[in-house]
């Protein structure tokens, strides 16, 4: 339908390699803050990334100015984290921040739990059960479940609409 042929004709269809979270972090900001932005309607972004940013000019303390600045700004950061490898540390900390904001969690309840860099499937289902925003799904198989969860937390009547299928 037109929703997806939207979304198929805005698909980057090429990678440099590189993951730059805070940018896409001050992007998605100034989206949700920006002139499309409806007043009675709630600022959230969702953000599912392996939790490494890999561009050079785009170290951890870039990062997380990007995601507490949002955060300070009324934005309620959603953060899956995808993979089994290390970057779930950072991702928690974009989902909860590194200094108090009020209404959003301050890492206190985040589960990562790693072992050699590796998340465990029952870390992760302790961590995606905790109530914060922090997600984590080391395989695809998570995602789905994950994502319905996020929804629900976003918009509650969303638990009750079915989604149609790509054509």
């Amino acid at each position: 339908t037109g929703l997806y042929a939207a979304i198929d004709g805005n698909l980057v269809t090429t990678s440099s390699g590189g993951t730059d979270i805070g940018s896409g972090i001050n992007v998605g900001y100034g989206e949700v803050s920006g002139i499309r932005h409806d007043v009675s309607k709630t600022k959230v972004m969702i953000i599912l990334s392996d939790g490494l940013p890999t561009v050079p000019s785009n170290s951890s303390s870039t990062v997380l100015a990007a995601s507490d600045s949002a955060k300070q700004n009324g934005t309620s950061l959603y953060f899956l984290h995808f993979g089994s490898g290390s970057g779930n540390d950072l991702s928690a900390k974009i989902a909860s921040g590194t200094t108090t904001v009020p209404g959003h969690q301050n890492g206190s309840k985040n589960n990562a739990g790693t072992a050699n860099g590796n998340v465990s499937q029952a870390n992760a289902d302790k961590e995606n059960n905790d109530g914060d925003n922090f997600f984590i799904s080391p395989t695809f198989d998570q995602l789905e479940a994950i994502f319905q969860q996020v929804g629900t937390a976003v918009c509650p009547a969303a638990g009750a609409a079915s989604v149609p299928p790509p054509t």
